[in-house]
């Protein structure tokens, strides 16, 4: 990491992108296999979507296999040197929105008079990894490619829409970094597979009594492997995954549906209606009542 290099805590109410530059590289095709480009520091927030790619990239001298719809987050203070060959969109962009960098003569590669963005922590973008391969690359190469047609063909409405595009994209990578069901990194992991169909096993039986001896048994393993490689592999417990998803799940059915809250309790796998309640308002701060009186319009 740069020593200049400033870390400041940022609020995500703060977080206000305003894009520096776009663009397609795709000279990165016509290079030979193992070229590598000179090493740089990063100055801004960048983003980059993999459409092609036999190459790899350094990231703070850790080496990282590039694939086809990987995505790259790199930080301000950060050093980078990319192998060939690859093709991929960029998005350079001012976290805050705060900087004076004029969009007309930015260059990222500029080692002189660039001046370093702050590193910003914040728990949205913290998660992120440097590489991630998401399950749904189609959504961000849709989105990277909306920023690059909005940059080249610039309206009145512009700024507003790259801000908001990029804003969707963090917003895209944070949740999937964070959801083991979205998160394809958890699928290549070595227990990965069995761990999947756990999930999935979960999501379609949440109404049903679920605990760690039968769903270990289900998986192969003893009750304290499997609750170790679960936790290895998602971030979080078996019991913390299954509470969550049961309270969410409950959240949605109290908004969008007029079932008895006794009944949501039961569809979502909590027998006794009294312990749904007080789990939900510890983790809601409102009963589940007044949730729904709160988000749920009744004429």
């Amino acid at each position: 990491m740069h020593p200049d290099v400033h870390y400041a805590d940022l609020s995500t109410n703060n977080i206000n992108p305003r894009v520096l530059t776009s663009y397609l590289f795709t000279q990165g095709l016509d290079m030979p296999k193992d070229y590598y480009l000179p090493k740089r520091i990063v100055y801004d927030y960048e983003l980059e979507f993999f459409i092609q790619s036999d190459g790899a990239m350094y990231i703070e001298d850790r080496l990282y296999p590039i694939n086809k719809g990987d995505l790259v987050f790199r930080r301000p203070g950060q050093s980078t040197q990319a192998i060939m060959p690859y093709c991929c969109y960029l998005i350079c962009f001012d976290l805050t929105g705060t900087s004076n960098k004029d969009p007309e003569n930015y260059n990222f590669c500029a080692e002189t008079g660039n001046q370093l963005q702050a590193n910003y922590c914040n728990r949205i973008l913290k998660p992120i990894p440097n590489v991630f391969h998401p399950n749904s690359p189609e959504k961000y190469m849709r989105l990277f490619d909306l920023v690059l047609n909005e940059f080249i063909h610039p309206s009145d409405t512009s700024p507003l829409m790259l801000t908001a595009y990029t804003i969707e994209i963090l917003c895209h990578l944070s949740q999937d970094v964070r959801n083991p069901m979205k998160n394809n990194n958890v699928i290549q992991s070595p227990h990965g597979m069995v761990i999947k169909k756990t999930l999935d096993y979960i999501q379609s039986n949440l109404d049903t009594q679920l605990c760690l001896a039968s769903l270990a048994k289900a998986a192969g393993f003893s009750p304290t492997y499997f609750h170790k490689i679960f936790h290895d592999t998602t971030g979080v417990t078996l019991n913390r995954y299954i509470t969550i998803l049961r309270i969410e799940t409950a959240k949605n059915l109290l908004v969008r549906t007029s079932i008895p809250i006794y009944k949501i309790a039961q569809d979502c796998g909590f027998e006794n209606i009294s312990y749904f309640s007080s789990l939900f308002k510890k983790h809601q701060g409102i009963s589940p009542a007044e949730f729904r009186k709160r988000h749920c319009y009744v004429n």
